[in-house]
């Protein structure tokens, strides 16, 4: 009797891990998919069925970042952090949405800088087995790249301070006017950034029909026949694709000028 009861007991705790596990795998679809706002749902289930799982929390909280909600990417990357300190994901989405909220100008930009920088210390605690030369290559470049804007945030954060302090004393129409001067030019050019990904060009190639893309979406569409132009539904040859070097150093130069704009492209960023 006794041993019926516990086999009861076992197949009831298999069926809720099994159900929790579920939701996770039916938010991987979804993330896969590009539908954050479904997977965030799904994942937010497995959360509740079992909210002593790390990667739960950490794949939440990258799908916050995908749609740029910062505060809570990075506060589910702490608590799948404080689950398990040696969930990877978890310290990325740690240092990645301090630093995106920092982009954001505001009195508190360098404090939250420099708490971006605090959990790079969390990796000297990670297991040789997870810590990998890999990893480590990924990380030391995100370092890299968040060292560069410094200066950016910094700027950033004298303009804010200045705004701050000058702004009850002066009348509001000579205020606006001081305001121009003050900004930070890093707007996106339009023309550096492919019209399918909406992300700065890599691997910008010219095709017949007078348009420049993304080489990998270029490549997705002769892999599937499909010889029309995303925009202008004009024929394409597959034998006239040409790199766009101009487009290719123009990119480069503009990103040299603009480092935050690096870190703030999607194709710039590292993933794990």
């Amino acid at each position: 009797m006794g041993s019926c009861i516990c086999g009861k007991k076992n197949l009831k705790d298999h069926s809720v891990h099994l159900s929790h596990e579920e939701f996770k795998l039916a938010g991987n679809e979804l993330f896969k998919a590009g539908k954050y706002e479904e997977a965030i749902i799904q994942y937010t289930k497995a959360i509740k069925s079992n909210p002593n799982v790390s990667v739960y929390f950490s794949n939440r909280a990258l799908c916050f970042y995908k749609l740029k909600n910062y505060s809570n990417s990075f506060q589910d990357g702490y608590s799948a952090l404080n689950l398990d300190k040696s969930n990877v994901k978890a310290i990325l989405m740690c240092i990645k949405s301090k630093v995106s909220q920092t982009l954001n100008p505001s009195s508190n930009s360098l404090i939250l800088f420099e708490e971006s920088l605090s959990f790079f210390e969390h990796l000297n605690n990670l297991p040789s087995a997870i810590y990998t030369d890999l990893i480590k290559a990924h990380f030391h470049l995100l370092k890299t790249k968040i060292l560069l804007l410094k200066p950016y945030i910094e700027k950033t954060h004298k303009k804010t301070l200045i705004e701050k302090y000058y702004e009850p004393f002066i009348p509001k129409n000579l205020y606006e006017k001081l305001s121009k001067y003050l900004v930070i030019e890093n707007k996106c050019m339009e023309a550096l950034v492919c019209p399918l990904t909406l992300e700065f060009f890599e691997n910008p190639v010219a095709i017949s029909s007078g348009y420049t893309y993304e080489h990998k979406m270029v490549k997705s569409l002769v892999n599937n026949n499909n010889f029309h132009d995303p925009l202008n539904r004009k024929y394409f040859s597959q034998t006239a694709i040409y790199c766009n070097k101009a487009v290719k150093d123009a990119v480069l130069w503009y990103t040299e000028k603009y480092p935050e704009i690096v870190y703030m492209s999607d194709n710039k960023e590292l993933e794990i």
